[in-house]
């Protein structure tokens, strides 16, 4: 991987800046402060974007700006890679917009996550860094910054043999032990779950022995009950043979009791038509007729009727006239008493009033002429009708005593009838009893039917007794045989479940030695390979780090090694040290040392990753004399990698540069000049 051109908008410093990166060692020189590191970052953000704990968004987006933007180009074997990445503001926090991707020339537009998913393919970088929050890999061959080198140095053992760990990916081997742990305290979990369940096989052995006592028992009772069944069954067969010749006999004295309760039936019956005769044969009294009235009955209703539309014809025509006097005698008055007309106003004369008067008078004399005319008329209407209605009455007698007569008569016809047809019954009722006493047997025969009867009860209950006994030794023989089945499938199930505890106790045993294998060969097998694979890392850069050092120093009163978690051993004229009681010189040629060892040794264990030929130092050279920075030199080419990038603010560095790139800082915005 060789690194081409970087463009940067609104990023931190720089508002709008385009960089080339050349082969061989290029120097980034300027003060401190004037944006050197940012074009790091900002090479790490196209290439891996936004990486929690290391680079985000609020430390790269320039204050005041909605978005920034970064577009790097790279070479990578036969490929030329474009990445451009996208920053924005919200209200709250700092985004990345999706991401270009451009292959030789082949565009595509990304999701960030997919983006570094596939820079990682092309580097060909581990695929589980996907999901770490660092790229680690990056961080220690081409570009870490020296605090980070310094807070390794400095910190906890097992946290250095953890980072190199994951470094060189062998942390698998820690979790692949973890894991064999785990899965071994599952085993020995499982093994006494086992254990738990073969304790079942004793109690379950019992069981089985207690059913098949029990099922034993069982089919003892189970065939003493059927021969008592079927001794009760043969005896309720005989009862039922005797019911059969009883009901026979009592079905014939049954018929004799009924010819008995028929005969009395038919006594009671003639005895009935008897009183019945008695009260017919009284004599019924016809009544005599009135003498029939002289008049026509059709011409005194047509009279009637014609009286009573007179009566309302004079009543109407008096009504009337009650109208008309009162209407005359009410304007007489009003006429009286009147001064002037109501509609005109005009003053009413004595003489038009009077002449009114006089007028209204007539009609009122006249009208009482009419009503006390129309009242004798009425009178002498009335005095006919009421004439005319007696002699009605007269003929409604008549025919009543008529209707009276003619009832009279029908009802002796009928009395005489009925009398008839009873005594005629009588003579057939007597017939019938006659013919029925001859079928009556003695007293004998009644004495005898009422003993079957009895013996016929009897019967009834001994078959009600045995019916009893038969169905208890039923229900006897159905429980144990239910019982029988509850028994064998019970002894069924517990020899299944033996035999699933049998399965148990095979894989109880399985598990104990793969348990043993897990704990006492696999963690110790991968406990072995990791440190082999430790060590052979561990040579190799003791050798380079010891090397590189005493090149740096050039002192043979200092010696310095990596002891087993990687710590560097410090000895000043034969005596250890801390890398804290070093001078800024010393402590930088240990830290750059050991990052120039990590990079060789990742770059040889990784042969197959692609950022071999690139390196990034930051501010490598602190506290460092002018024969420090000529070794330093020695110490790159013999690194051998195509592209160095260092980044520092001594300006002696300039002369042992191929390349310099002067970054100043003007008015808070960083500009490049070659």
């Amino acid at each position: 991987m060789l690194l081409k051109e970087l463009e940067l908008e609104n990023i931190r410093s720089f508002t709008k800046e385009k960089i080339s990166f050349p082969e061989g060692t290029t120097l980034f020189s300027g003060d401190i402060g004037s944006g050197k590191t940012t074009i790091l970052l900002a090479i790490e953000f196209a290439l891996f974007g936004v990486q929690k704990g290391n680079t985000s968004g609020f430390d790269l987006l320039r204050h005041g700006s909605s978005q920034g933007r970064v577009r790097l180009t790279f070479s990578l074997e036969d490929k030329e890679v474009i990445i451009e990445r996208s920053l924005k503001r919200t209200n709250s926090s700092i985004s990345q917009d999706r991401a270009l991707l451009i292959v030789n020339g082949k565009a595509e537009e990304l999701l960030a996550k997919e983006v570094k998913a596939r820079v990682l393919a092309l580097l060909n970088y581990p695929a589980d860094l996907l999901t770490k929050t660092k790229s680690l890999v990056f961080r220690y061959t081409v570009f870490c910054p020296q605090d980070e080198i310094n807070s390794i140095l400095l910190g906890p053992a097992e946290e250095r043999l953890e980072i190199i760990r994951k470094i060189f990916h062998f942390d698998k081997y820690k979790i692949i032990k973890e894991n064999a742990q785990n899965y071994a305290k599952h085993l020995r979990e499982r093994k006494n779950i086992l254990e738990a369940k073969l304790e079942e096989v004793v109690r379950i052995e019992k069981h089985l022995k207690s059913r098949e006592e029990l099922l034993a028992q069982n089919e003892e009772k189970h065939a003493t009950l059927l021969q008592t069944f079927a001794q009760q069954n043969t005896s309720l067969e005989e009862i039922e043979q005797r019911e059969v010749a009883l009901q026979k006999e009592l079905l014939k004295a049954k018929e004799k009791e009924g010819i008995r309760t028929r005969i009395e039936d038919l006594n009671e019956q003639i005895e009935a038509n008897n009183k019945r005769i008695l009260l017919l044969g009284k004599e019924v009294e016809i009544p005599a007729l009135p003498e029939k009235p002289h008049h026509e009955e059709k011409l005194l209703r047509e009279k009637e009727q014609q009286a009573k539309e007179n009566i309302i014809k004079i009543r109407s025509s008096m009504e009337s006239a009650k109208t008309l006097l009162l209407r005359a005698q009410e304007i007489a008055k009003k006429i009286s008493s009147l001064s002037s007309c109501p509609f005109c106003l005009q003053e009413v004369s004595d003489n038009h009033k009077n002449h009114i008067s006089d007028h209204q008078q007539e009609i009122i004399n006249q009208e009482k002429t009419n009503i006390e005319q129309f009242e004798e008329k009425l009178q002498k209407v009335q005095n006919a009708q009421n004439q005319i209605s007696t002699m009605i009455s007269e003929w409604e007698k008549f025919h009543k005593a008529e209707e009276q007569q003619r009832f009279a008569q029908a009802l002796e016809k009928k009395n005489t009838e009925h009398k008839s047809s009873l005594e005629e019954a009588n003579t057939l009722l007597l017939e019938k009893i006659s013919a029925l006493k001859k079928l009556i047997t003695s007293q004998q025969d009644k004495e005898n039917d009422k003993r079957i009867q009895n013996s016929y009860d009897t019967l009834l209950k001994e078959k009600r007794h045995a019916q009893e006994s038969l169905q208890k030794t039923q229900n006897q023989i159905t429980s144990i045989t239910t019982e029988q089945k509850l028994f064998a499938r019970e002894i069924q199930e517990g020899m299944k479940r033996k035999e699933e505890l049998a399965k148990e106790k095979k894989e109880k045993d399985r598990v104990i030695i793969l348990e043993e294998w897990m704990k006492t060969k696999f963690v110790n097998l991968v406990s072995t390979m990791e440190k082999k694979l430790l060590a052979s890392i561990y040579y190799e850069f003791n050798d380079h780090f010891s090397k590189w050092f005493q090149t740096l120093i050039e002192n043979e009163l200092f010696s310095i090694r990596l002891d087993e978690s990687f710590t560097p051993i410090i000895e000043q004229n034969g005596y250890e040290t801390t890398f804290a009681n070093l001078s800024g010189g010393e402590k930088t040629s240990v830290s750059l040392a050991y990052r120039l060892a990590l990079n060789r040794v990742v770059n040889n264990f990784l042969a197959h990753i692609k950022t071999r030929d690139l390196i990034i130092l930051d501010e490598p050279t602190t506290g460092f004399s002018t024969e420090q920075l000529d070794r330093l030199l020695e110490v790159l080419e013999e690194l051998g990698t195509t592209q160095k990038i260092v980044v520092s603010h001594e300006a002696k560095l300039e002369s042992h540069a191929d390349h310099v790139i002067t970054v100043e800082k003007y008015n808070h915005e960083s500009k490049v000049s070659i």
